[in-house]
């Protein structure tokens, strides 16, 4: 997709991916952690408790506790859900927060959106929509993560709009972040 250039301002990338298999779900997030850490980067992951453990214990096998002191995750539901609603304007108040120490030192993110009803499917493309304009001004890459099965039509559109790619499994294995 892109190569660091040391002599640049790292430019920001918004990124929402569709994912249909578990297994290339998990290989495709613990790589793009890898690359980060070995970058140099820290990485916020924002990640449901299933997948998180799953994720950690891939990492642990290839990195020292030093090295991943560089990775910072979240528990989505915490993350999206701490009022029990689906919140854009908190939520993107919480990305700041966990952001914005690394800002300056290199950052990456991914985050697994889930919600639970239609209502809060709506709230998600405002926050996709209110993210990217965020995001326009700081140089993180961001990966939006989605189950390809609860991404209605509407939402699709939505996140068409808000990305600078639109990313599957198999597109996923033919790009480099």
């Amino acid at each position: 997709m892109r190569e660091q250039n040391s002599n640049e301002t790292e430019k920001p990338v918004h990124i929402a991916y569709c994912f249909a298999s578990n297994d290339s779900y998990i290989h495709n997030v613990v790589e793009y952690i890898k690359e980060g850490i070995e970058k140099g980067e820290h990485v916020l992951l924002v990640e449901n408790k299933k997948c998180l453990a799953l994720i950690q214990a891939k990492l642990h096998a290839i990195f020292t506790d030093q090295q991943l002191q560089r990775l910072h995750a979240e528990d989505n539901f915490d993350f999206y859900f701490s009022n029990q609603t689906f919140d854009p304007g908190r939520i993107l108040g919480q990305f700041h927060k966990s952001t914005e120490l690394y800002v300056n030192q290199g950052v990456r993110t991914w985050g697994h959106v889930e919600w639970g009803t239609a209502d809060n499917a709506q709230h998600v493309g405002v926050y996709e929509k209110r993210l990217s304009e965020r995001l326009s001004c700081q140089p993180i890459t961001a990966v939006c993560a989605y189950n390809e099965d609860r991404v209605l039509p509407d939402l699709k559109k939505v996140l068409h709009e808000t990305h600078d790619y639109v990313m599957t499994d198999a597109d996923w294995k033919n790009h480099a972040l």
